[in-house]
């Protein structure tokens, strides 16, 4: 418990080293939100666990629910922390409540996330627009666009193969390109020390089954950094544990592990400072929104 803040401090620092966070925080994008509900409902899940009171799988459920309104990404959390609530309640022996907690977590959740599919049904007729057009149809789509988006999502990736799964790591961290974006390589640089670490804490252990499994459902679907997101945040966790770990063995690591940080943390701003350096006069002052817009944008004077 000591530990926590620094815990706490250091998976910030290595989820904002995730080069394509800062990217999607400034756009119209949901991920971050997603990923936000997706790591309350891990939370809650693992308290539900540890005391065993529906009222926090009723929180899980409910959180659970709005990481589904947010993104349909959302069904992996679901899928997964149902079936870790089965296998928890017969490792457990509560397999007389299984049936009321499965029914707190699944109606709460269902009833959480209602709105939004109600709202796509109304609008559209398809619940889950646009995706499973061959299934429910749906105004302002078709079979054409259907095709496109598929086949643009397939184009992330480097196959579905096991060579390409047992790759993945690395490939995710080298081969950004491939999928989308790059992510942070402190994820590759210290994540594998937890296989060669005792006595790791158990709530560390169900986060890695889970980010396991989440990641097997990506990879068999569509290969886009960005809708890995919600697991890479609970992986920064799990990074930050390992780092911690390795740096209480001795003063020599300590400070090794330091300047690795260090060097990520200033080649991360370096690297956003250049992107965004279009933007710097903008920010000071120097430039006008108008002027900005227009040099930009070829649309915006007209």
């Amino acid at each position: 418990h000591d530990a926590l803040p620094i815990l706490g401090l250091l998976s910030v620092v290595i989820f904002y080293n995730i080069h394509f966070v800062s990217w999607v925080a400034s756009g119209a994008y949901n991920d971050i939100g997603g990923s936000l509900y997706a790591v309350l409902t891990f939370s809650a899940f693992i308290k539900w666990i540890h005391f065993n009171k529906n009222s926090w799988i009723i929180l899980a459920a409910i959180t659970c629910g709005l990481a589904l309104g947010v993104k349909y990404t959302g069904c992996y959390v679901f899928l997964l922390l149902s079936l870790g609530i089965i296998l928890i309640a017969f490792k457990r022996g509560y397999k007389c409540d299984l049936i009321k907690t499965l029914s707190f977590w699944v109606i709460f959740t269902l009833l959480i996330a209602s709105p939004w599919y109600v709202k796509n049904y109304i609008i559209t007729g398809n619940p889950f627009f646009p995706a499973l057009y061959n299934l429910f149809g749906g105004k302002y789509w078709s079979e054409f666009a259907e095709k496109n988006h598929l086949a643009i999502l397939q184009l992330y990736g480097m196959g579905k193969n096991l060579k390409a799964f047992l790759f993945l790591p690395w490939n995710l961290t080298v081969q950004a390109d491939r999928f989308f974006y790059l992510i942070s390589p402190l994820f590759l640089s210290f994540l594998p020390f937890l296989i060669f670490m005792d006595k790791i804490d158990r709530t560390i252990k169900y986060l890695l089954w889970f980010s396991f499994g989440y990641i097997i459902m990506w990879f068999v679907q569509y290969q886009n950094t960005r809708f890995l997101l919600p697991i890479l945040a609970l992986l920064s966790i799990a990074t930050a544990y390992s780092i911690y770990r390795l740096c209480s063995l001795s003063r020599i690591l300590k400070r090794t592990v330091y300047a690795f940080l260090i060097a990520a943390i200033i080649f991360q701003i370096g690297r956003l400072t250049f992107i965004n350096s279009k933007v710097i006069p903008v920010v000071f002052g120097m430039q006008t929104r108008q002027q900005y817009l227009s040099s930009r944008l070829n649309i915006y004077d007209i």
